[in-house]
């Protein structure tokens, strides 16, 4: 089964690092929504009207970096 997760990604930009630390670094974020149901979890999902229980609704966010070697510059 699949299902469209990220709804939203942004690149947050990189750097190639300095004298102290010369490792490149790059950002992502990333922002998405899914329901439950559409795994097949529908235990907890409240009734129409009702407020008791767990939402269908899931959002996931994801702040991400990642470090390598130097960035080459140009």
């Amino acid at each position: 089964m699949a299902v469209e997760l990220c709804n939203e990604a942004t690149f947050n930009g990189g750097y190639a690092g300095h004298p102290l630390d010369p490792h490149g670094r790059i950002g992502f974020s990333a922002r998405g929504m899914f329901k439950r149901s559409d795994f097949g979890i529908s235990i907890g999902i409240p009734a129409p009207g009702s407020t008791m229980g767990v939402g269908d609704d899931l959002e996931v966010i994801i702040e991400a970096e990642f470090t390598g070697p130097p960035l080459r510059q140009g």
